[in-house]
């Protein structure tokens, strides 16, 4: 069984819809993070020797964030760039 690529405009559309939520699913990540952090800091205290490996865990998260949403600011308008060309090539009706 072999793969079917299709390249249409509801294809296109449907990676707009993805590149849109994009920013707002990384927020919520941002924002659940933060949310982590913070009770982190309230329970530090409580953690006895392992508190410091909580840390490092977590700053392993905050970097990997700030990496993530590098990422989805580069990647949202490119994957919006491609549904255009993609819409533009299906306008053009070619025969494969």
């Amino acid at each position: 069984m072999g793969l079917k690529l299709s390249l249409n405009n509801e294809g296109a559309q449907a990676l707009r819809e993805f590149a849109d939520v994009l920013p707002q699913t990384m927020n919520n990540i941002k924002e659940d993070t933060e949310e982590l952090m913070q009770y982190f800091e309230s329970v530090e205290d409580q953690l006895g020797v392992h508190a410091e490996d909580f840390r490092d865990i977590l700053s392993m998260v905050n970097d990997a964030l700030k990496k993530g949403e590098e990422a989805i600011t580069e990647l949202a308008p490119r994957m919006k760039a491609t549904a255009d060309k993609i819409d533009d090539y299906v306008g053009r009706k070619p025969t494969l």
